[in-house]
């Protein structure tokens, strides 16, 4: 997971800031822009994760729990 993260987010990143020394502002927003565009889909990818799983729990939870019957 954490190579898939630093390859969306490193060369966008580090694109800005090789424009900005280079004074190309243009590129520099959107590097910047794709940036916040990967960051947003990590995010959202990571949270739509996270209810899936709360929700498989609920349906599992009553599972565990019961005794068996003899």
């Amino acid at each position: 997971m954490g190579v898939a993260i630093s390859v969306t987010t490193v060369p966008a990143g580090a694109n800005a800031a090789v424009a900005l020394s280079y004074g190309e502002v243009g590129q520099m927003w959107g590097s910047v822009e794709q940036l916040m565009l990967n960051l947003f889909g990590i995010v959202l990818a990571g949270t739509l994760t996270l209810y899936g799983q709360k929700a498989l729990w609920r349906t599992q939870r009553g599972r565990w729990r019961r005794a068996p019957k003899l």
